[in-house]
Order: structure tokens, then C-alpha cells, then sequence
């Protein structure tokens, strides 16, 4: 029998095996691995001498196979659980729009345009991968608003045309009722208010100029004087209510957002004469309009908070001793007996610190309590380049032996670098402002209340980063002060700050530590448990095993759910009650591995009161499935349903018992099943009938001892009509753990790895 190896890459491998059938297929298989060979592949058929004998009535797969092959996207229930949308995309072409109705046959499909792009980048994290918008609901579930793309053969037209603007987009309004749609032209991107259903509103593209942008961060080109930037103005915003079809149209509109309550419809203006420009905002019961702030200038970032009674922007109107420096402003939307409604400046842009402006496009928010804002610094851009700089003239990359990062590194990350911000906020009551991060301080996380801010600083540690070790420095910062106090010294693995700010979380040397805000206490959440590990037992990499996770803070934050390799852990962060055992042991009895499920993001914590939800997969079978358990209580938890196939993507109406998962198996792609109870479901999708034309083998777990002795499981992949009589050619690939993947479904592909479906349809094992 002859070995033959191929390393394409770390940790990777490729062994070709024949007991008979070496010799024909070594060579082959070779050319098919190194692809960047200079010499033109053969087509499968050529390259397998076994590839002809095709099951009856099954049909060859070729590359074009592989872009027909389709994959459901942005699936989403509708807010009351009679409607599923999502889009169906082919990996390359025009893809479609499709509601279906959760309890009967009624089905709406409209065309996506051109959904399925060919990634034209090498790297697979490559921007160039384009993913359609989602469609979205309306808060009623009687409309589902969505962007259409121009067709595929509009974007091939413009390619060929170099310096062309890409093709226009078009929104699409479904009326569930009778399937119609509503189709308007050159629409930029929209809004949905997250309660209320009444209104839509959406910003038209701007048809009077083609103009490219420059980039952000980049001076242009210019002699050693200073040179105005180009005045960016708005265009109409439309807002349309949805069950007349009457429209309201708003000029110059840069950025508009409505509050969740629908109660009133924010944007900011930038006219061409600058006359109008300012921040307004419409309250839609009325249709009166409030202007916020007027005056030539630039406005940006208006948003509301989570009640809708105030709001904030940043704009540089005013700022005639300082062009380009902006200053945070804000509105409170609750009338007060004899005080219109109007904005205040509350930082100006004089109070910036050094070499630092309020960011333009930074981050603008409230905290999730709406007590304090929440906004950015940004470096001082410059606003010209001298006459002698060597822009353009010379083109090198220059590299120091301490720097942090390597050159290509520092490549892909300029322009990010450029335009990084730091965070800083704003006590509405106390009217004093604090800046959190820092060019060190980059990640920081704030409390729902805005009193507490956890930060990481990992500077001291980026020269170890490069090769997968350094760490981070933990800090808690009090927002009211800005006062700093270090946590914890090269965490491996950063650090969770918990929702209501009262705890700092971190896995480190093996333990889950808790660091109280409050009394400034440190220790061990898992101490208590010695004979428990949190962290992975299978880790077989050079490096620090990384902890399984925490599942999710019990209201109060009374408790801390945390995760062993099975089971779930209810542990008090304060150290007073015993940690126990919530899934009561039954996981690593059983070997399953059981996860808590949040189906609502909005709630911010685990309520004790109801049943959790949790998520299971069998170790040794791979099968998975949902089960439910109770916190605080000696029960063992209770199974809903369970089976030999991959259960995921499981989500619950907002406002209904209606839910929508996937199931797959290797012979079943992964389409929509819904239902008004996780045991009681149906398929209301059907991706990819044409799979059922092509040959798709079986695959079955197999076990072995390495030989330390080790036990060790794969994935064979059969052809379909295996005979075990005969001699087969086999490719034995392995990477990490694919054996996990034993009820994964694989679509045809030849990009990266060996297709288990191409490879049995050639006749290999």
C-alpha cells in the first residue's frame, strides 16, 4: 500500500490511500491539491479513472454545480409568528424573497437581484464578500421592507466600465395580506421603528452627483495651503405610512432614525446652500416638526434613547473659530411648562483634549438606561499636505524590529488606524464628562447604568501577541471620575463586565475570578469546585487551554452561570452560597454537552422564575437537541426533543409562541422548520431540490487508538452504492475535530478543502 502525504498547510493534512490503485492515483490528486500550478486542471472526469460509473439517474457534478447550490439567508420570524422571511441565494446569481406563512401553504416570492457574488478577494474574511440586507418586519407583521439589488448582468455592464459607480439599489414593501409589492427606485437604506408598525421611512440616493468619496483619514494631495473639503449635502427622505401609502418628503437629509416607540422621526440636514441645515425631529402622531438646532454646518449621529424622551448629535454649527471641531449636543423631548424644546450644547468642542476633536463619525449613544451619553475622540486630522512630502514620489514600507505588528499586519489595518476613536461619557445629571479609553485603552465596555467602564490595555503584550501568547491588562474604570484601578495583570482570555456593572469576570490560571465593583473584592468564582475543570480537556495545541464560557448573569446578578465541558454551574459571585450543579450532573453522566439558549437579546438576564432553555449534543453520537432545566431546584433537566441530525439557528417570535429553527443532516441541507413548540415543527423551506439529481454517499462515525494509545474518531464518507466487496480509492483529510461534523450537511464546492460530496460522487472513499 503506498502513503502518499500532502502539507498544505499548518496542522493539515491530506493522505491518498489504495490498496491497489496507488500508482494512477497519486499523480492526479497531486495536480488537483497544488492548484496554483502552472498547468491548466483537468476536469474531474479526467482527473478519477472511477468517476464514470455514476449511480442510475444521477447526474455528474461539474463547477458549474457548485454555484447553483443555494444557502437560506437572514432568516427572521415576523414579531407575532405567522410569517417567516428570509432569502434564498445561490452562490453565484440573482437570489429571491420569501414569506411564508408559519401555519399554512401561502407562500410570496419577489426577486433579490443579484444576491450570490463570486468572492473576488483571496482572504476568506475578504470585504469583497458581499452578504444581502436582511428583509425586516414591520412592527404590526402586515409589511416586510427590503432592498433589491440590480440584476447581475447591470453589475457585469458596469465592471467593464471602469470608474463606474456600482448600480443603484431598490426597496421592495410586501403586503403579507395579498403578497403585492411596492417597488421604488434609487433608495439608499431605511428605517423601521422597533414598535409600533405604523411607518417607514427611507432616504433616496443622490442622483445630482457621481462624484467618488474620498477616502476617510486621507488628506488630498494639495500644495502646503490649507484646502476646503468638499461640502457633503443630503438628499430626500421619505416617510411613508404603510397601510395608506401616503408619503411625506424631507430635503437634504444626511441621517434619520426613529426611537423604538415610533413616537417621533429624528434627521439632520445639510442643504446646498447651507440655509437649512440642522437637527429636527417630527413627532408622527402629530406631524409637527421641532428643529433642534439650525445654523450652517455639518450634523451627525442623532439617535434617541431606549424611551424616546431625549436625544443627541454631534455638529460643528457655531464652531467659526475652529472649522472641522465639533461639539456634542443634546435635546431632552419632554415638554417642560414654558421651555420649548431645544438643544443644548453640553460638550463643547473647546474641551477637547490635546491633538484630540469629538470624532465626526465616532460613536454616538445613550447608555442602555438613557442616563448618561456616550460618545467618541478622534485624532486631529490634517488638513493638507506639504509641497514636499514624498507622497506618491516614493513607495516603501519601512519596519522597525520592536514594532508591534508585522508589515502586512500594518497594511491591512491603516486605514482602521487612522480613524480609531476613543470612548468617552457624559453624566446627564451630573453634566461632566469623562474620557474612558485612550490610544492604549482601545476596548472598553460600559455599564447599563453608565457609572462603571471595564477596560483592557494589551500594548505591553503585542510583541508576544504576534505568535498566539501576550494577554491583557484588565482595568475598572469609575465613570463618574474617569479614576482607574487595575483589575488584573496579562489576562489570557480578556475580561466580561457584568450587565449591571456590579462584577468583573476572567479565566485565569485554570479559575474563573470575579472582581466586585463595589467593595473592590477579588477571588475565585470556581475554587469551591477543585474536581471540575473549566477549561478544555481535549486542548492538544502549545498553548493555554482556553475556559468553556459563562452562560448568562440571573436577575439581581445573584448568580453567574458558567460552563464545564457538560454541564451548567449556578456559582454566586459575592462567594456566599455553595456553587451547584444546575444540570444536576446529567451532562457528563450522559456525556452531553449542555449550553443555555437566549432567545431574547433584549433581556439582559436569566430569570430564576422560568425554565431555562438549553441546547444538547451528544458526545458520542453527535446527535443534539433542545432541553429545558430550572435554577435553584434538585431536578434533573428535562429533554424536548432530540435526534440523530444538527438542530441550530433556533429563534421565538417577540410577541408570540412561534418558533423557527434548522435541521440538518449530511443528506439534508439545513432548510426552515417552524412551529408553535420546539417538539412540534414543519419544513417550510426547500433550498435545494437538485440535490436529490446528484450522487450523495453516507457517512457513518468511526473510532481507532492512535498509536499513544489514544482514542480517535472520524468521518467516513460512502459513495452511494458502496459494495463492501470491492476496492476503493480512499483520501483521508484531517483537521482539528471534523468528527463533529458527523450531521453537518455539505453542498458541492472545490474551494480549500476535499468535499466529502465531490469525492464520493468520483468513486472515492
Amino acid at each position: 500500500m503506498r502513503f502518499d502525504v500532502i502539507r498544505p498547510r499548518c496542522r493539515q493534512a491530506v493522505l491518498l490511500l489504495s490498496a491497489t490503485l496507488a500508482a494512477p492515483f497519486a499523480a492526479p490528486f497531486a495536480a488537483t491539491v497544488h492548484a496554483q500550478s502552472a498547468a491548466p486542471l483537468p476536469p474531474f472526469s479526467q482527473v478519477s479513472p472511477w468517476a464514470s460509473a455514476l449511480p442510475a439517474g444521477k447526474r455528474a457534478i461539474t463547477q458549474d454545480t457548485y454555484d447553483e447550490w443555494r444557502t437560506i439567508l437572514g432568516a427572521a420570524l415576523s414579531p407575532d409568528g405567522k410569517w417567516a422571511a428570509y432569502t434564498l441565494s445561490p452562490v453565484v446569481g440573482e437570489g429571491e424573497l420569501i414569506v411564508r406563512s408559519t401555519s399554512a401553504s401561502t407562500e410570496y416570492r419577489s426577486t433579490r437581484g443579484y444576491t450570490g457574488r463570486p468572492q473576488l478577494m483571496p482572504s476568506a474574511d475578504s470585504a469583497a464578500q458581499f452578504s444581502p440586507q436582511p428583509a425586516q418586519f414591520n412592527a404590526d407583521s402586515r409589511f416586510v421592507v427590503f432592498l433589491q439589488y440590480a440584476p447581475r448582468a447591470e453589475f457585469e455592464r458596469l465592471r467593464a466600465r471602469r470608474g463606474s459607480p456600482p448600480p443603484s439599489t431598490m426597496l421592495g414593501v410586501l403586503d403579507v395580506a395579498d403578497g403585492k409589492v411596492v417597488r421604488v427606485p434609487r433608495v439608499r437604506s431605511f428605517r423601521l421603528a422597533r414598535n409600533g408598525g405604523r411607518f417607514l421611512a427611507y432616504l433616496l440616493e443622490d442622483t445630482t452627483s457621481q462624484r467618488p468619496a474620498s477616502t476617510p483619514g486621507v488628506p488630498s494631495r494639495d500644495s502646503s495651503r490649507s484646502t476646503a473639503a468638499r461640502r457633503e449635502t443630503g438628499t430626500t427622505l421619505v416617510l411613508r405610512e404603510l397601510s395608506t401609502g401616503s408619503e411625506t418628503r424631507i430635503d437634504g437629509v444626511t441621517n434619520f432614525a426613529f426611537d423604538e416607540s415610533e413616537r417621533w422621526l429624528g434627521y439632520t440636514v445639510a442643504s446646498r446652500d447651507g440655509a437649512g441645515d440642522g437637527a429636527f425631529v417630527r413627532a408622527l402622531a402629530t406631524g409637527n416638526v421641532t428643529t433642534l438646532l439650525a445654523g450652517r454646518g455639518t450634523y451627525r449621529g442623532l439617535v434617541f434613547d431606549r424611551k424616546g424622551d431625549q436625544a443627541v448629535f454631534v455638529t460643528d454649527a457655531g464652531e467659526s473659530t475652529a472649522p472641522n471641531r465639533f461639539s456634542l449636543y443634546h435635546a431632552a423631548l419632554t415638554p417642560v411648562k414654558g421651555r420649548a424644546i431645544a438643544a443644548r450644547r453640553i460638550v463643547a468642542s473647546s474641551e477637547s483634549p490635546a491633538g484630540l476633536q469629538i470624532a465626526e463619525r465616532g460613536r454616538v449613544d445613550f447608555t442602555r438606561d438613557g442616563n448618561a451619553v456616550l460618545f467618541s475622540f478622534g485624532a486631529v486630522p490634517f488638513d493638507s499636505i506639504p509641497s514636499d512630502s514624498l507622497l506618491d514620489k516614493a513607495v516603501f514600507d519601512l519596519w522597525h524590529w520592536k514594532d508591534t505588528k508585522l508589515m502586512p499586519q500594518q497594511k491591512v489595518d491603516a486605514a482602521r488606524d487612522r480613524n480609531r476613536t476613543q470612548l468617552a461619557l457624559y453624566q446627564l445629571a451630573g453634566g461632566k464628562w469623562v474620557k474612558l479609553g485612550s490610544d492604549s485603552l482601545q476596548q472598553v465596555t460600559v455599564s447599563d447604568d453608565g457609572r462603571r467602564a471595564l477596560a483592557t490595555n494589551s500594548v505591553e503584550y503585542a510583541v508576544e501577541q504576534m505568535w498566539g501568547e501576550g494577554g491583557s491588562d484588565v482595568f475598572i474604570i469609575d465613570a463618574m471620575t474617569g479614576a482607574r484601578t487595575l483589575v488584573a495583570k496579562q489576562v489570557p482570555f480578556g475580561a466580561q463586565l457584568s450587565p449591571a456593572g456590579g462584577y468583573v469576570t476572567w479565566f485565569q490560571n485554570g479559575q474563573w475570578m470575579s472582581y466586585n465593583t463595589a467593595s473592590g473584592k477579588k477571588g475565585s468564582l470556581t475554587a469551591s469546585i477543585p474536581t471540575v475543570r473549566f477549561q478544555d480537556e481535549e486542548f492538544d495545541s502549545p498553548d493555554v487551554p482556553p475556559p468553556y464560557g459563562l452562560g448568562g448573569w440571573t436577575a439581581g446578578e445573584k448568580r453567574v452561570l458558567v460552563y464545564d465541558r457538560y454541564d451548567v454551574w449556578e456559582v454566586d459571585p459575592a462567594g456566599i452560597v455553595p456553587a451547584r450543579n444546575m444540570t444536576d450532573g446529567e451532562g457528563r453522566r450522559l456525556s452531553m454537552t449542555f449550553r443555555v439558549l437566549d432567545l431574547d437579546p433584549e433581556d439582559r438576564f436569566v430569570d430564576p422564575q422560568q425554565p431555562v432553555l438549553l441546547r444538547a449534543v451528544d458526545d458520542a453520537t453527535k446527535n443534539s437537541g433542545f432541553w429545558r432545566d430550572r435554577l435553584g431546584v434538585d431536578a434533573k433537566p428535562e429533554q424536548i426533543v432530540m435526534g440523530a441530525r444538527n438542530y441550530g439557528a433556533l429563534q421565538k417570535a417577540r410577541s408570540a409562541e412561534q418558533y423557527l429553527m434548522t435541521q440538518q443532516t449530511y443528506r439534508e441541507f439545513p432548510d426552515l422548520w417552524t412551529g408553535p413548540s420546539l417538539s412540534q415543527v414543519a419544513r417550510i423551506s426547500d433550498a435545494n431540490p437538485q440535490d436529490s439529481q446528484y450522487p450523495r454517499g453516507t457517512v457513518e462515525l468511526v473510532s481507532w487508538l492512535n498509536t499513544d494509545g489514544v482514542p480517535l474518531r472520524g468521518l467516513l464518507f460512502k459513495p452511494e452504492g458502496f459494495d463492501a466487496a470491492k476496492q476503493y480509492p480512499m483520501v483521508t483529510y484531517f483537521y482539528e475535530k471534523l468528527s463533529d461534523g458527523l450531521h453537518n450537511y455539505a453542498a458541492p464546492t472545490g474551494r480549500n478543502v476535499v468535499n466529502p460530496m465531490v469525492y464520493n460522487a468520483l468513486g472515492y472513499l
